[in-house]
């Protein structure tokens, strides 16, 4: 039997023994900010380990409803509508996926749960294919089975041997939105037989449209933030071309909601003190990281950091979690 069957096991028994209430997690906090992804109809990790099933994302708005007390992000950070008794929880996404606005959207509104959809530029571009380059690479690499190495002609500055580097590459490097990334957009696809434009794949890449967020935003519950313009790593990029994304981010978001955009969700959750002081100047307010990566973090009113949620977890395993986070 392989580590990894064995590792699943432990896993698997560990979630039986805290849905038996045989494991108890004492609690250790008051307030908590969860960050999702996507949802899908069948939790297929085949192609990412961040999206739940509807079934099981359901199961979690039941569970957290009736043990939690569900505030808006900014009544969490500014300590409104508090319980004094009950654990205090915000939720997010990140990436603004059409799954969002397909199966977690009506939820949402059905349980009538405050959270926020961190929302990208990338539907801005020109290209007919507009997809975050992780999911592009992930996807692609299920179905390329060669090395990388004819990128060194596209990408001039780069020497990788596969999908690690290029990732390391795109993180690293501004290109989203440039002809450079249309190009890898469009060899990537062409090298996997264009099985990106498969419609079983659409939940797993298939970003909001204008009009999809328009929707949301006219919602009592969820609201529209920013997931950055290009999704860049904000950290790794000159300081005036991130201070760059975030107006252009503001604009855009603003342009589609009618209200004002005070809220981002780092990309990465990546940022520098100096982007995040910028981006609480032009009205970012409500900054959420995923760890906090300065110690000052900690004690700035506009920073928070959130706990990322992955397949499998129960309900009861997240009080785990929650408790346990550092």
């Amino acid at each position: 039997m392989s580590l990894e069957i064995i590792n699943t096991i432990k896993h698997r028994l560990k979630l039986t023994a805290f849905d038996l209430n045989l494991i108890k997690s004492p609690v250790t906090r008051s307030k908590i900010v969860l960050m999702y992804h996507g949802i899908d109809l069948n939790e297929n990790r085949k192609f990412n380990s961040r999206f739940f099933s509807i079934n099981h994302f359901e199961k979690q708005l039941i569970y957290f409803k009736k043990n939690y007390n569900l505030v808006s992000l900014e009544d969490l950070m500014d300590n409104r509508n508090l319980s004094p008794d009950r654990l205090n929880i915000a939720i997010t996404f990140d990436d603004g996926y059409l799954n969002n606005f397909t199966y977690a959207f009506p939820l949402l509104e059905k349980y009538q749960i405050p959270s926020h959809i961190f929302i990208t530029g990338l539907n801005n571009f020109n290209n007919p294919i507009k997809i975050l380059w992780g999911d592009l690479v992930d996807i692609t690499e299920k179905f390329i089975n060669k090395n990388l190495g004819l990128f060194n002609s596209t990408f001039k500055k780069s020497k990788h041997n596969g999908f690690k580097d290029l990732k390391k590459y795109i993180r690293d490097n501004k290109i989203i939105g440039t002809p450079q990334y249309d190009e890898m957009i469009n060899v990537l696809n062409e090298m996997s037989a264009n099985v990106i434009e498969q419609e079983n794949l659409f939940d797993y890449w298939r970003l909001m449209s204008d009009e999809n967020i328009k929707a949301i935003a006219r919602s009592n519950y969820v609201k529209i933030g920013s997931h950055g313009y290009w999704h860049n790593n904000l950290s790794s990029q000159p300081y005036e071309e991130a201070c760059l994304e975030l107006v252009k981010s503001k604009k855009y978001l603003e342009n589609l909601t009618q209200y004002e955009v005070n809220s981002i969700g780092y990309p990465d959750g990546s940022y520098t003190r100096e982007v995040s002081k910028y981006a609480n100047d032009i009205g970012f307010k409500y900054q959420c990281a995923v760890n906090y990566k300065f110690e000052a973090d900690r004690t700035t009113p506009y920073i928070t950091d959130r706990l990322g949620l992955y397949p499998v977890v129960t309900p009861k395993f997240i009080d785990h979690q929650i408790n346990t986070a550092k």
